[in-house]
């Protein structure tokens, strides 16, 4: 029963990147699975490990479909599983760093970055004390992210560039991966120059190399929205509208409809500078089917519908659609993994 618990827990972690609705359903049957554990037979130590593994697992989950009052929950639950002392140092001496790291997400979807940083500070310096360089590495990327979110791009980028050094590939995929597309966002976001962004190319195709290594997930479709920027940028509309259509395309098929929402806002930001109204209405029209689908507070959703009926009446500006895009997008660290 163990071994099946923990093979479901790797089955969530691993749907989060590709079905974070089915990463919750596995993730909420490894719970389960693990609860009916006898304590006894298993052994105390081993058995609030797993707890603590699930529930972590499940609060991780919860927070890829943007539950984070549920995602708080589990986290809270993972730690009342996680005794002082003796689950770190006999059985899992990295569980309680491993909770630190993914509370940290949490707090930084919260906006609570203050406590986000010290949650991940408090995971590396575990992480350093074990001479765990890999999940130190990891937890390097994790900081830029919350960094990043907070608008300190250019530690941000100092955070990766140590990542990067530390990172093996081979060893950790997925945080070579976060680092090079983050690196490629960051990169882009403090852009100036055509040279500028011609290096943010090279980012880009190296992301993309990395992403090929991964079954299509959310992520791909963000840098295919990056890339859409970046082609704009350069004055390769066509090109760039292209990329924008993918990555809709790519967020449509996951399910992933504040991604989906923010492309669309972006698709019609990009038709409203060229002037063509018809086609902010018609880009505008395709948000009205995914509305009762987007879990948004109030505020945001009356500024999208607001924004709606302004483009249905070809009467929309540019101070609405940021204003669309800035509760949708920045509020979820639209291209960040």
């Amino acid at each position: 029963m163990k071994q099946l618990c923990r093979c479901l827990l790797r089955k969530a972690d691993d749907l989060r990147h590709r079905d974070p609705k089915r990463a919750v359903s596995v993730a909420e049957a490894a719970r389960d699975l693990a609860a009916r554990v006898d304590c006894d037979s298993f052994g105390h130590p081993e058995w609030s490990a797993l707890q603590v593994e699930a529930w972590a697992v499940l609060g991780s989950a919860y927070r890829g479909i943007a539950d984070l009052r549920q995602a708080e929950g589990a986290f809270n639950v993972a730690l009342r599983f996680l005794p002082a002392g003796e689950l770190e140092s006999t059985i899992d001496p990295l569980a309680r760093p491993r909770l630190a790291q993914r509370a940290s997400y949490l707090r930084c979807d919260q906006g609570r970055f203050d406590e986000a940083l010290d949650l991940n500070e408090e995971a590396m310096q575990a992480y350093r004390e074990l001479d765990a360089f890999q999940q130190l590495a990891g937890s390097l990327v994790d900081r830029s992210l919350i960094l990043g979110r907070q608008g300190r791009t250019e530690q941000a980028v100092e955070c990766l560039i140590r990542a990067l050094y530390l990172l093996d590939p081979s060893l950790s995929p997925r945080s070579y991966l976060a680092a090079i597309h983050n690196m490629t966002l960051y990169l882009c976001e403090r852009a100036r120059t055509r040279q500028d962004l011609l290096e943010v190319c090279r980012w880009a195709r190296l992301a993309a190399r990395q992403h090929a290594r991964f079954p299509e997930d959310v992520h791909l479709s963000k840098l295919r929205l990056l890339e859409g920027a970046i082609a704009i940028r350069l004055g390769s509309t066509d090109e760039g509208l292209r990329k924008l259509w993918q990555a809709h395309d790519g967020f449509e098929r996951l399910g992933s409809v504040h991604n989906q929402t923010v492309v669309l806002l972006q698709l019609a930001q990009v038709a409203m500078a060229r002037g063509a109204t018809r086609d902010v209405k018609r880009i505008a029209g395709r948000l009205l089917p995914i509305f009762r689908k987007l879990e948004v507070d109030r505020e945001t959703s009356a500024t999208l519908m607001l924004f709606y009926k302004a483009a249905q009446a070809e009467a929309a500006t540019q101070e609405l659609l940021q204003q669309a895009l800035g509760r949708v997008g920045e509020r979820h660290g639209m291209m960040q993994i």
